[in-house]
Parts: C-alpha cells; structure tokens; sequence
C-alpha cells in the first residue's frame, strides 16, 4: 500500500489519517525533490556505484539471510492483490516490448 504525506518538522505527516498498528515497519521514498531544489539534468544520467548510493540514502546492509528472510510478507493483504501486482508486471513489459 502507498500513502502520502509531507515532512513537518522534521517529522513525516500522512496527508490521509491512518491507523496502521503500533509498530508498523514503514518505509518512506521521497516522491519528489523539495521545491527549489531540483536536481540538475545531468545527474539523471549519472552512474552511481552501489556504494554511494548506499551513502547516499542511508542504506543499512544486511549482514545476514535471516534478518532479510520474510521481509515483504506483509506486502500485500491477500493473495489476490500480489496476483494483481504480478500481472501489471506482465502488463508493463508487454505494453514495453509492443513500443
């Protein structure tokens, strides 16, 4: 599921009201570059090794399997919606190879 929001004080702010369960994992994307500072043409098309990407955004590894097994199982509320999600899959690539 995708919910928007904003930053106020530092602090992420759901645009909608929610009531996820004390506790939830949450995993937050800027959806945009604050206003004023858009990045520079140029650096769409740089390459950025893994590893400043990692720097970049505060990546944390994970040094084992186990703390990476089962990640994503709450994904999806049913099986229905990750069937729908795998399908759209199929759509987009197909949609991509008739271009």
């Amino acid at each position: 599921m995708t919910y928007q929001g904003h930053i106020e004080d530092g602090v992420v702010v759901f645009n909608q009201p929610l009531s996820l369960p004390e506790g939830t994992e949450v995993l937050v994307e800027v959806a945009a570059p604050a206003r004023g500072r858009a990045t520079a043409p140029e650096d769409f098309w740089r390459e950025t090794s893994m590893a400043e990407l990692i720097k970049e955004q505060g990546v944390a590894l994970a040094r084992r399997f186990e703390d990476v097994l089962g990640q994503g199982t709450t994904l999806w509320d049913d099986d229905r919606q990750f069937d729908e999600f795998i399908r759209n899959i199929g759509d987009r690539r197909r949609e991509g190879m008739a271009s």
